[in-house]
């Protein structure tokens, strides 16, 4: 019996074997490397948009509490409804911006933004450890290693 795709452009695609450089094979192993590469680059163009755009996050009406450093190292925003937390490194010193929260008297999560201008955002929608309880919060955070941590609270009712 024999077999119907046999010689077909789809037969040498699956088996390996070299292409007919005369026939309409190259053309369509051209087509599928093109439409790959402009899969591959939309994806990564796509995620590209993605990150900036978390980093670049503003609730509607504003953050409900923004708090810097002293020496304006580091910036953490609050939004309550929806547990989202920003982590921005404000300052070009080397050092990277952390914060730590803390729940229950106990660390729930912890975060770094690394360089001068970049943003870690978290938010209650990726599950534990950023969906917070409807507690008391406390934020440690710094941006200088040298730096001791500032400390602030809120009660997170939303």
């Amino acid at each position: 019996m024999n077999d119907p795709l046999e010689g077909s452009e789809i037969s040498v695609l699956l088996s390996g074997s070299a292409p007919d450089w005369k026939g309409g094979t190259m053309k369509l192993r051209g087509t599928l490397l093109a439409a790959g590469a402009i899969t591959a680059t939309a994806t990564a163009v796509l995620a590209t948009t993605g990150a900036a755009a978390a980093t670049t996050y503003t609730p509607p009406g504003g953050w409900d509490h923004t708090w810097s450093t002293p020496d304006h190292s580091a910036t953490v925003y609050v939004e309550e409804h929806g547990d989202v937390i920003k982590l921005c490194d404000t300052k070009a010193n080397g050092n990277s911006a952390q914060v730590l929260v803390f729940q229950h008297g106990w660390r729930k999560a912890w975060w770094t933004a690394k360089g001068n201008g970049t943003c870690v955002m978290h938010r209650a929608s990726e599950g534990d450890p950023y969906d917070l309880d409807e507690v008391e919060t406390k934020l440690y955070f710094h941006g200088a290693e040298t730096e001791a941590d500032t400390i602030r609270s809120f009660s997170n009712d939303h």
